[in-house]
Formats: C-alpha cells, structure tokens, sequence
C-alpha cells in the first residue's frame, strides 16, 4: 500500500468525466475540474496524445501521408473535430481527396452540415485544402 493506492482506493479511477458527490466536474483519480482544471503541461500531454489518436486515424488514407504540410494539417484537424467515424462519412471528400481533386473536396465540405456547423473552422479548413496554404 502506499499513497497512490490509497486515495485511488477511496476516489476511484474514471476515464471520462463524471459528477463527484459534491457536484464537482471530476476525472481521473479524483481531480476535480471545477475548481483545479488542468495545467499548461497536462494539456499538452492531452492534445499530444489526442495527435497521435488523430494521426493513426489518417494513416489508413494512404493519400493522406502524401499531402503537402497545409492541407495533412486541414485533414488532422478534420479528423480531429469529427473524430473517425464521422471522418469517414465525408465520402465524397475523401474520394476527391484521394485524387488530388482539392477545389472539389473543399467544395464537398462546404456542402456538409459540419460547414454550417463549425463557424470560422469551416472557411479556414476549405481555404486550407483549396489553396494549400495556411489562414491568415
């Protein structure tokens, strides 16, 4: 037994976040998020591994390892805000990705819900894929 043991013991260890007996927002091994949120360094570590989640998704599109910088950092971003099923919804835009055809894939994302749904991503994500260069 030592100290980690212990208050696991009485806390418990959750993966996603739930509501602690004193209504706190509450995660892990009883870190409460309303009152102690998370440090500069703990999110990083957060968004590197969801990176690396969002990275392994992309590598099954073997065209996606081809992209240039800007548009791979549009699909990572993509990948990231829809997660990989959603991703894989988009079917007309992964096919027209697949061919290099990027004034019809922006095209198709323009065309989804997500556009309407994401404010200031959606234009900025299409600029990305049509022009290949990074928003101002």
């Amino acid at each position: 037994m030592n100290t980690k043991m212990l208050i696991e013991g009485h806390e418990g260890r959750k993966s996603k976040a739930y509501r602690c007996t004193a209504g706190k927002t509450t995660v892990g091994i009883g870190r409460n998020l309303d009152d102690v949120g998370l440090s500069d360094d703990e999110i990083d570590y957060l968004y590197a591994n969801d990176i690396r989640r969002v990275d392994e998704a992309l590598s099954k599109y073997p065209w996606a390892a081809e992209l240039p910088v800007v548009r791979r950092a549009a699909c990572q971003d993509l990948m990231f805000n829809l997660g990989p099923n959603r991703f894989a919804g988009f079917q007309k835009f992964i096919r027209a990705m697949s061919l290099g055809l990027y004034d019809l894939a922006a095209s198709e994302l323009v065309d989804s819900r997500w556009f309407d749904q994401v404010g200031r991503r959606g234009p900025r994500i299409v600029s990305m894929i049509k022009t290949g260069r990074w928003p101002p």
